[in-house]
């Protein structure tokens, strides 16, 4: 009986500790994924993408060695950075897809305001072009 109890006490400290790391992998892919789309979109502005990875980081309570550490250890097992990458991937995708979809949501809303002024100008009184003279007057 003690064995048993012994046995599922141990197994559910394991299950605790796999949901644990579960749960850490999935904000690292998160923070690393957010990371990676800031790295593209900053790429010709170092000191900005630093100060969004930092502010991340920071919002997240992780540093970047922490960041670093966490990478080196999956490094170390090929099935977990391999998983822990193809997490990281479907987020950089989802991120990737987002950001698209609001600049065709702009896009769309400029277009629509353009059109709608063309149709405002359109629609607006023409000024008569007969009424101003088309060279100046003769001395």
């Amino acid at each position: 009986m003690i064995l048993g109890v012994v046995g599922l006490s141990f197994h559910l400290v394991r299950l605790h500790e796999a949901d644990v790391r579960a749960k850490q992998e999935e904000k690292f892919a998160s923070i690393a994924a957010q990371v990676w789309v800031a790295s593209a979109t900053y790429r010709n502005n170092p000191d900005q993408f630093e100060s969004f990875r930092d502010s991340l980081l920071s919002a997240n309570g992780i540093t970047v060695e922490q960041m670093y550490d966490f990478i080196r250890k999956h490094k170390e097992a090929p099935e977990a950075i391999d998983q822990f990458a193809y997490k990281m991937q479907a987020k950089v995708d989802s991120l990737v897809q987002f950001q698209d979809s609001l600049r065709r949501a702009r896009a769309d809303s400029i277009r629509a305001d353009s059109l709608a002024k063309a149709d405002t100008l359109k629609n607006e009184p023409q000024k008569r072009s007969d009424s101003v003279p088309s060279s100046p007057p003769k001395k």
